[in-house]
């Protein structure tokens, strides 16, 4: 008899890090702009605080990729995360420990999106496996390189 899928998980998978926004108890305690950015920012101002906080990341070591992996989700997420995720990379590149919260953010958003999709039990995404190409319409990609 073959093993159900679910049993067979591995707990690194399945480990998910704490976001930067969230408290000790697990709420998230996020500002109004971070909330509902476009109340307060327009996309174009969101678009250049993102490029600028991003610009303004400083690697801690050699190795260290979360500008990368931040424009790629930025590059790659539909309209609304999108929004989302410029909103919190603004709010965190102005606070205090900002290397800290962007790297926070980066391993966050690795954990609960990227390692799932490499679990062996993964289900291939509808339409042939195929992912769309590009970045969403209406918004511009990250020009950090």
């Amino acid at each position: 008899m073959e093993e159900a899928p679910w049993t067979s998980w591995r707990p690194e998978l399945v480990a998910i890090r704490k976001h930067p926004l969230q408290d000790e108890s697990g709420r998230f305690a996020e500002p109004l702009a971070v909330r509902h950015p476009l109340s307060v920012y327009s996309v174009e101002q969101l678009e250049a605080a993102t490029t600028q906080g991003l610009c303004a990341y400083i690697s801690f070591c050699p190795d260290d990729d979360t500008g990368k992996v931040l424009c790629a989700f930025w590059d790659h997420l539909p309209d609304s995360g999108r929004v989302t995720l410029m909103a919190e990379i603004v709010y965190l590149s102005c606070r205090p420990h900002a290397i800290k919260r962007l790297r926070q953010l980066r391993d966050f958003l690795v954990d609960a999106i990227i390692n799932p999709c490499r679990s062996p039990t993964a289900t291939p995404p509808r339409g042939g496996g195929k992912l769309s190409q590009g970045p969403s319409q209406g918004l511009t990609t990250c020009s950090r390189q």
